[in-house]
């Protein structure tokens, strides 16, 4: 069941950056935007569905449509962790796992381009609070495993250059069954060098 409010998306109030955002009647929302200078960040997180972000846990993707000469970092922010740049501090992935500024995991995954989906699930059911990451519906496992957080998150893009996303309305009962780290799969079935080691 799709959560029935809209989504609604807030700059982090840097100066010449560019954020549109429209709907569309199926509940997917288009994102367009730009940081106003190279190297200096652009954040950008949800405003409202407020339903979908006081959940407990919550699960959301994030398809990347043009993202060709930029940097997408996607991942989860508090209001006091939104700020301008790399001030914004939070739990996310790149390619790499990273709390907004400094890199925390190198070579968790793949660079985000053009044509991917980034998964995001905020898994606070028992135990430790984990963020589990997901691309092209791959599980890459828990970029962050914590003691248990009371703050409300939000979804959050934090991009260098400029790019366009999708972001579907997400559903109340749909949230990933693999929490583990799965295994590339390789489309060459029959090479003899692909596989474990």
């Amino acid at each position: 069941m799709a959560l029935t409010n809209t989504s609604s998306w807030i700059g982090d109030g840097s100066d010449q950056s560019v954020l549109k955002s429209s709907s569309s009647e199926d509940g997917v929302s288009t994102i367009s935007f730009s940081s106003a200078k190279k190297g200096t960040p652009f954040n950008i997180r949800l405003d409202a569905m407020n339903d979908f972000v006081q959940m407990k846990s919550f699960f959301f993707e994030i398809q990347a449509t043009n993202t060709s000469d930029s940097s997408l970092v996607v991942g989860l922010v508090s209001k006091n962790g939104f700020l301008h740049g790399w001030k914004t501090k939070g739990y996310f992935y790149n390619c790499n796992i990273t709390n907004g500024s400094a890199g925390l995991i190198l070579g968790f995954g793949s660079p985000i381009k053009s044509g991917d989906t980034i998964g995001v699930y905020l898994h606070r059911e028992s135990g430790p609070c984990r963020v589990i990451f997901y691309h092209n519906h791959r599980c890459l496992g828990d970029g962050f495993s914590l003691a248990v957080i009371n703050d409300v998150l939000y979804p959050c893009l934090h991009l260098s250059g400029k790019a366009t996303v999708k972001f579907p309305m997400p559903a109340r009962d749909n949230f990933p069954t693999i929490f583990q780290r799965e295994e590339v799969v390789h489309d060459h079935v029959n090479d003899p060098y692909s596989g474990k080691w």
